[in-house]
């Protein structure tokens, strides 16, 4: 089958980072070890309780492109959680092509979102260990065990595949059919559109209280549109690169957008500290601080820039909850201590306590989809043919170029 596959060449990994700052194109060029294959094996059953699927979308996070330009370091502790040689890619649709055995609720031609986390479930380990019993499958606790290698998700292992490909294998327990309602490009969306909705949910705002979100790519724009989508009528400020960014955050409900030209060489610093009322501090060196400011920051960006920029901007006590995988190191933790924050982090999607029904986030979303509290216009923006990967990866690290929100291969 055709598929675009990373080894991960970790002894490659200082030559490649040097190159890279002068040479974007290294990451996927010979002397790395992401390339197109069409004649890759495609993924088996391991078992009854899998199923195959002929993938439609396999869409391009941004964890992926953290993979490809080796923004992980060697010592990252994810690292535990892969094998090698993967296929990658874990935003999905596709169509069921073949069932391992009888699966309830499913038939072949099916279109599904599949979670992509390779938890206690999908690994035959039960019982199950207390982050999969309280569905945050995320945060399983048995990646490296059971009948599975180690891997933390579908595109992050040797066995399964991923949906950067023609066919990759999941667990009955995986399968979230896609409603009729849908269409194949809406569908893409589900997993990045679900990651925000979990975040929202672990720390909704409160009406009454100011949010600011860090980035608006295609995680800040989804921060605004689950805030929203909850009822809450929280001041939403977000911090964004590029206009029609901040275009599409003002359509779902953003009140303020701030661009580097509304603040230009005074700082961002400067413009929220006169919009919040409050002082500002700086030392000789390093960044400034607020003890006023923002009751809940989202860190919808996850550089080392961002973070320290969240734990500053965020009012003594408040809460800044940072999104997703791939964060960098060397952070000023401080303030954290100083103005006694609440930290909260959010990983993939969960079967939501907040929830009534304890839903997985996926049904949340395919919901909220079909009602119109979450719009989906506007944020699929590129999609690629498999052998164009490379102009795939230009495209999304070269967005205020390009335009790009989210970019997805066509299969």
């Amino acid at each position: 089958m055709r598929a675009i596959v990373n080894d991960i060449p970790q002894v490659r990994y200082i030559p490649l980072k040097v190159l890279g700052r002068f040479w974007k194109g290294v990451y996927w060029s010979p002397l790395a070890k992401v390339r197109y294959s069409t004649h890759w094996p495609e993924p088996k059953l391991p078992s009854s309780d899998w199923v195959k699927i002929r993938p439609v979308l396999g869409g391009i996070c941004g964890s992926d492109v953290a993979m490809v330009l080796l923004k992980n370091p060697p010592d990252s502790f994810a690292k535990a959680f892969v094998s090698t040689p993967m296929v990658l890619g874990h935003e999905s649709i596709g169509r069921i092509t073949e069932l391992g055995g009888p699966v309830e609720g499913f038939s072949v031609g099916d279109r599904v979102n599949v979670e992509p986390i390779l938890s206690c479930a999908t690994r035959g380990i039960d019982p199950v260990c207390p982050m999969c019993a309280e569905g945050l499958l995320a945060s399983c606790h048995n990646l490296t065990e059971g009948a599975l290698p180690p891997g933390m998700s579908i595109g992050f292992n040797s066995v399964t595949g991923g949906w950067w490909s023609e066919a990759v294998v999941a667990h009955r327990t995986q399968l979230f059919k896609v409603p009729d309602g849908l269409t194949d490009e809406q569908a893409v969306l589900v997993d990045p559109l679900a990651c925000c909705l979990h975040a929202v949910l672990l720390r909704p705002p409160k009406d009454d209280e100011t949010v600011i979100v860090l980035g608006a790519g295609i995680i800040g724009v989804g921060i605004v549109s689950a805030v929203r989508a909850v009822g809450s009528r929280a001041r939403i400020i977000v911090m964004a690169r590029h206009g029609f960014q901040g275009d599409l955050c003002r359509d779902r409900g953003a009140d303020l957008v701030v661009m580097p030209s509304d603040y230009g060489k005074a700082g961002m610093y400067t413009y929220l500290s006169k919009m919040f009322d409050t002082p500002m501090h700086k030392g000789v060196f390093g960044k400034p601080i607020l003890f006023g400011g923002a009751d809940v920051v989202y860190d919808a960006i996850g550089s080392r820039s961002t973070t320290e920029d969240s734990l500053r901007i965020v009012r003594a006590g408040g809460t800044v909850v940072i999104i997703g995988m791939g964060h960098a190191r060397w952070v000023d933790w401080d303030p954290v201590t100083h103005k006694q924050l609440t930290i909260m982090g959010a990983h993939g999607r969960s079967y939501e306590r907040s929830d009534p029904q304890r839903r997985h986030t996926y049904r949340i979303v395919h919901e909220m989809m079909l009602d119109g509290r979450i719009q989906t216009d506007g944020l699929l923006t590129h999609t690629f043919p498999l052998s164009d990967y490379k102009r795939a990866f230009q495209t999304v690290v070269r967005k205020g170029r390009t335009g790009c929100v989210k970019a997805a291969f066509r299969i």
